[in-house]
């Protein structure tokens, strides 16, 4: 990527017009979010504008802003623009890397910089992964188990002892019901 291509996707990235000499005028507008007629919803979306008839009075000049990066006076920079739209231009269209290709005034968006204006939706999960739950249970019961083996002697007493209560507490009751 020249210093031509990175100061165009520079100004574009961070919303700014650029006017370029025999393109026209760069530009990125966001298109709101609309309904479907299914019903879906679109997401907002982030689209390269190209308009070729001109200046915009808001767009930053290239040649300008070349000069001003560069740190450089108008001859030279509009040199250097020169030299990049030699390099940059073919008989049907012009490539500005890692922006697009302008062709018969339209412009096709590099995928890099329309991932970088309309990032991905993260993938929504389907529901609950009822597998992870029968992983925890099966977890939960060996430690379970492992902690009953390790400290039998201390567990055995006390099982005995709860049994030998329960089944007192069941005797009373059937001697108070009769």
């Amino acid at each position: 990527m020249t210093i031509v291509d990175k100061i165009i996707y520079n100004l574009l990235t961070s919303r700014k017009a650029v006017s370029i000499p025999e393109v026209g005028v760069l530009k990125i507008e966001s298109k709101p979010a609309r309904k479907n007629s299914d019903g879906t919803m679109t997401p907002p979306r982030s689209e390269l504008q190209c308009n070729p008839l001109g200046k915009q009075g808001s767009a930053v000049e290239l040649i300008g802003e070349i000069a001003a990066t560069g740190g450089v006076g108008a001859a030279q920079a509009q040199q250097i623009f020169d030299e990049w739209l030699q390099s940059a231009k073919t008989p049907e269209s012009i490539r500005i890397e890692g922006v697009g290709v302008v062709s018969a005034g339209k412009i096709t968006i590099d995928p890099t910089l329309d991932a970088k204006l309309n990032p991905a939706e993260p993938e929504k999960s389907a529901g609950f992964n009822w597998k992870w739950l029968w992983v925890l249970v099966l977890v939960a019961v060996a430690i379970i188990g492992w902690w009953a083996f390790a400290n039998w002697d201390t567990v055995k007493p006390r099982l005995a002892a709860y049994f030998q209560t329960d089944t007192a507490i069941e005797q009373v009751a059937d001697q108070t019901a009769e």
